[in-house]
């Protein structure tokens, strides 16, 4: 008796063509005014090549006191003109902790 195996194929959720594995590009679609959830599909980067990105772009993400989040994406020109890039270098760092910020107080 042989053995059974099974195959894994990828097949792009775009044209239904059968994708190498190692050309598998998954996309996660944030933020379209259609769809009030995130969608995720598989493709190719050639399928997706007439795509225009955007230069020079700074993304936002807003915390807001009710605890939505939001994603504003705008220029670097528009941003600068709010917060100038000397003031962008004085403030912390995304990662760990905010500046003198000690647990138990603060709120903490």
């Amino acid at each position: 008796m042989s053995p059974i195996g099974y195959r894994s194929i990828r097949v792009s959720d775009l044209s239904g063509q059968i994708i190498p594995e190692n050309e598998v590009l998954t996309v996660i679609v944030r933020n379209h005014a259609d769809s009030p959830e995130n969608k995720v599909f598989d493709c190719t980067a050639a399928e997706l090549a007439e795509l225009q990105g955007l230069d020079d772009i700074v993304e936002l993400e807003l915390k807001w006191p009710n605890g939505v989040t939001q994603t504003v994406v705008t220029t670097r020109e528009n941003f600068d003109t709010v917060v100038p890039p000397e003031q962008l270098k004085g403030f912390d760092s995304a990662r760990g902790r905010r500046s003198n910020y000690l647990p138990g107080t603060n709120g903490g």
